[in-house]
């Protein structure tokens, strides 16, 4: 993905990714629909709670760290070479930067936490730990373009944990690539989120 970023030309600050700024159509469509979705239904707590579970440049996070000024975003990413990367060169604010963050990467790293780690696993052991969240979203591929199956497969781990992971009237997300079989992801969410009454809501949007 793609951040858009401001360098200080003395170095005084690190680089600094514009929170408003989603450079590409697929960030734009993920986090506005997430969004929409939280915000119609007026489901989340005074200060949500947001998964994100892929890292790339940070700029879904960010942005959604942002929309909701209230919000606690974590991030898991599998490669700590990701979350240095998009930390050092490409302005995803952490704690820990010290004197060399801007007053407004400051302000959102206090609210962003990156977590390196397995997203799938980390999700099961929180679910089972009590930990909640209104929004879950997965935008995670492995080395061959291929959202990783213990993020969407009915008896991966991810799956497992969403109906203790997520808050009543909770959002789930998932970017897929082209030739995805979302309709399988999405009966696996909805099979483990359904109750005696009805099956939730799904939606897909394919982004050009």
């Amino acid at each position: 993905s793609i951040s858009k970023v401001t360098c200080c030309p003395d170095a005084t600050w690190l680089p600094e990714a514009d929170p408003q700024v989603l450079a590409l159509n697929y960030p734009k469509t993920l986090s506005a629909a997430v969004a929409c979705a939280m915000r119609s239904m007026r489901s989340f707590a005074p200060e949500p709670r947001i998964l994100v579970i892929g890292l790339g440049s940070g700029s879904v996070p960010l942005w959604l760290a942002h929309h909701f000024p209230e919000s606690r975003v974590d991030v898991v990413e599998l490669e700590g070479t990701v979350i240095r990367a998009a930390s050092e060169a490409l302005g995803f604010p952490m704690q820990g930067q010290g004197e060399k963050m801007s007053p407004l990467r400051r302000k959102l790293a206090k609210r962003l936490k990156a977590i390196e780690g397995d997203g799938a696993a980390l999700a099961e052991n929180w679910a089972e730990a009590g930990r909640r969240y209104d929004a879950v979203l997965i935008d995670a591929y492995d080395s061959l373009n291929r959202v990783p199956e213990p993020l969407w497969q009915d008896a991966g781990p991810l799956v497992r944990a969403l109906p203790q992971l997520l808050q009543p009237r909770g959002v789930v997300a998932a970017n897929v690539p082209p030739g995805f079989p979302t309709s399988t992801m999405l009966q696996a969410f909805q099979g483990a989120l359904r109750d005696s009454d009805s099956t939730p809501p799904a939606l897909t949007f394919e982004v050009p």
